[in-house]
């Protein structure tokens, strides 16, 4: 049975003024003194008074984390100290190990002695019997009784069964000054003497702290230290797409080489007798942590109280040559950790990574249903009238690849009993891959074609007129926030096609100039982009490769890479930075299709390792470009088990592109296949009607658009479908 042992007061000051909040604990009953066997040992009534006092928790570095937003305006958690009545649990153990480990729970009572209180431990009473008796105490008296000392902790949840406590972190809205939370604190062994006041009479014998005496000015006495690390993480929302939007935060989940959440204190008898014989440094804190999970395993802590809260820019200040944004935190969130030992020299050899996601909802103003901009039904609710929004149940929002940075940028370990700054940033844009439309358009041009014979196939000769009319009639039957996709808003999609395939040079399987072979080795581009309809355009690196897998070409790029060109006024946040996955497939109607997968990676993201926002800037992208390929290749080296990680690819958008085609001279459609297919392993989507219209190919080999002496879409022998781009997703 388990059993709250205590809770302990913190008082948190937040900001330069004091704002404060508090909340309650529940306490629960006291557990039974264990019964043990009566033949062998002896169980006496014992009543122990002794006196400890609590150790503040110290102040870390503003700068522990490698992205961490030094503000030394605001402060850190300081223990105001237990409450009367907090239970701790005591365990006594001899230096003679045929002796049993005593677990005894004792009550924690405050002394009024002015501004360091001390606080005395009472054994608790007997559930059942006499009271004033004490509680129990066991041990053989057919052997010698050894030299006894004590250790006591605070916190956590005892599992007399198990011997262990267990701490099970909570993740905390903070909503003022001071708070209450359950955080694990340890004494110090210490040494006690026992006497046997009726000579050899068990029930005659008296434990007293070493050197303790009632009354004395400056007693012996233990001293509970906070154990593990509390993290308080500012939350700084950055949401501004749409001018901003109304989100709640609802969990994190951690991953991290560096410090981990839930686990147990192992206080078996086993463990405890392994320690010293003998207490000699009264300073030693001696104790057996085990992690429930393993290092990077994913650890999910929901926040206790979360609320809505919408967009705010005021007070945002740029910093460094990548122009982030500080913004003034929303709320802070609090939770207690426990470090994994690792060494500075773990951040030389890069084995320190800590990432951590968040489960975001956007929570519409309108009240208006949701869906899902991910989902299979996106556009069919979009057309009725739902919200859609962007999938955020592993949001990147926390990046590290250091332990504690120090002040002169030297890497130290973390420390127990520290209190640590972690930034939470909140930020997710509009992605290319999910404001195009899931299928292509219908004849009508009032809705979606899920079959070949249902969609709108482009004139060749008159295609500049049929989008211009088709957009239109669209626009009026659904909604004015769809269009015909422009180059820029689909150029980041394209550009993996057969031989070297840059954005200016793809060509189709068929076409004379194609090179003939696909590219060995990652190579990196760039151009110019625009997501959200209307917006400037704005500049991005990207990298791509292309690898032959037996019947097809798996490609991927990365994506809005910033541009750092000095006195370029680009985007450099990389706030958009994204990875791409596409390939040849068949969907779950049998039809061969193109699918495009994209993750979002964001500014806060480890996946290709820490982006500094003091990156440096340089003369010409041509500098940039070998890191850019060169961080495509680590998510490459990562395989498959990256894109089948199960909390990352919930949030995961796909497309999948059918490779239909008509026949203008017959009408007959086909699709990859059917006999009378004229495009081999690809297919065609028709976009951009502004100078000219174009087309995009996929399929086997990859994704392109035709080279620029091409003559575009007009030049074709046969007619394609065309998909609708939304100028945005809904974040309010």
């Amino acid at each position: 049975m388990s059993r709250n042992l205590s809770r302990v007061a913190l008082t948190v000051a937040l900001f330069a003024g004091m704002w404060g909040f508090s909340s309650c604990s529940q306490q629960d009953s006291s557990p039974k003194t264990e019964i043990l066997n009566p033949g062998k040992y002896s169980q006496i009534p014992l009543s122990l008074d002794v006196e400890a006092v609590l150790q503040p928790l110290a102040e870390s570095s503003p700068r522990a984390v490698s992205l961490e937003l030094d503000d030394s305006k605001k402060k850190f958690p300081k223990l105001k100290g237990l409450t009367d009545g907090s239970k701790i649990l005591c365990v006594i153990r001899s230096s003679n190990s045929a002796q049993p480990v005593n677990y005894i729970q004792a009550t924690w009572t405050k002394k009024e002695n002015g501004t360091k209180p001390t606080y005395r431990i009472v054994f608790d009473e007997p559930s059942s019997g006499t009271p004033g008796t004490g509680t129990g105490f066991a041990y053989d008296a057919t052997k010698p009784l050894g030299d006894l000392s004590m250790m006591m902790i605070a916190g956590g949840e005892w599992d007399a069964a198990q011997k262990r406590v267990v701490v099970s972190p909570k993740l905390v809205r903070a909503d003022g000054t001071s708070m209450e939370y359950d955080l694990p604190c340890v004494s110090e062994w210490r040494p006690l003497q026992y006497e046997l006041k009726e000579g050899t009479n068990p029930s005659s014998l008296q434990l007293q702290l070493r050197g303790y005496a009632f009354g004395m000015p400056n007693p012996e006495h233990f001293t509970l230290k906070p154990v593990g690390m509390f993290l308080r993480m500012p939350v700084e929302e950055e949401m501004a797409e749409n001018g901003g939007g109304h989100y709640q935060l609802n969990a994190i989940t951690l991953r991290s080489t560096a410090f981990g959440g839930e686990g147990y204190f192992d206080l078996s008898e086993s463990k405890i007798k392994s320690l010293q014989s003998n207490v000699i440094d009264q300073k030693e804190r001696s104790y057996n942590w085990v992690f429930s999970h393993g290092s990077e395993d994913d650890e999910r802590f929901a926040v206790v109280n979360p609320t809505p809260h919408s967009f705010d820019a005021s007070g945002a200040v740029e910093y460094g040559t990548r122009k982030f944004k500080r913004f003034t935190p929303r709320y802070y969130l609090c939770l207690w950790v426990m470090p994994r030992g690792q060494k500075p020299s773990a951040v030389t050899a890069e084995n320190v990574r800590t990432q951590i996601y968040a489960d975001v909802e956007i929570k519409p103003q309108d009240g208006r249903n949701v869906v899902y901009s991910n989902s299979t039904s996106a556009d069919e609710k979009d057309l009725q009238g739902w919200a859609v929004v962007p999938r955020m149940k592993a949001l990147p929002v926390y990046a590290s690849d250091r332990l504690v940075r120090k002040a002169d940028g030297s890497d130290a370990a973390f420390v127990e009993g520290m209190s640590y700054t972690l930034t939470l940033n909140l930020n997710r844009p509009d992605l290319p891959i999910e404001l195009l439309s899931q299928t292509p358009v219908n004849s009508s041009f009032n809705g979606f074609a899920k079959r070949k014979e249902d969609a709108a196939y482009i004139d060749n000769a008159n295609s500049y007129n049929v989008l211009i009319s088709g957009e239109s009639t669209f626009r009026t039957a659904v909604g004015s926030s769809w269009s015909i996709p422009s180059f820029e808003r689909l150029s980041m999609l394209l550009g993996a096609l057969a031989g070297n395939g840059t954005l200016s040079s793809t060509v189709p399987q068929f076409d004379s100039r194609q090179s003939p072979s696909i590219a060995p080795a990652t190579y990196a581009d760039a151009s110019n982009y625009i997501v959200t309809a209307g917006q400037d355009q704005q500049r991005m690196l990207l990298a791509i490769n292309a690898a032959e897998h037996s019947d097809r070409v798996v490609f991927h790029a990365l994506l809005f890479y910033p541009s750092l060109v000095v006195n370029k006024n680009y985007n450099r946040t990389g706030s958009r930075l994204s990875i791409l996955r596409g390939e040849y497939a068949t969907n779950l109607r049998g039809q061969k299709v193109f699918r495009l997968t994209m993750r979002f990676l964001g500014s806060y993201s480890n996946d290709i390792g820490i982006l500094s926002p003091d990156e440096p800037l340089v003369t010409a992208e041509a500098a940039q470009k070998p890191l850019v390929a060169a961080a495509l290749d680590k998510i490459i080296a990562k395989g498959d088990d990256y894109w089948n990680d199960n909390l990352r690819r919930q949030d995961d958008i796909i497309r999948e592109f059918p490779l239909w085609e008509k026949d203008p001279a017959t009408g007959a459609i086909y699709q990859q296949g059917d006999a009378g297919y004229s495009m081999g392993d690809m297919g065609y989507i028709v976009f951009n009607y502004s100078p000219k219209p174009l087309f995009a190919l996929f399929g086997k080999l990859g994704v392109g658009y035709p080279s620029k002496s091409s003559a575009g879409y007009p030049d074709l022998s046969k007619q394609a479908p065309v998909f609708m781009m939304r100028d945005r997703l809904s974040h309010k």
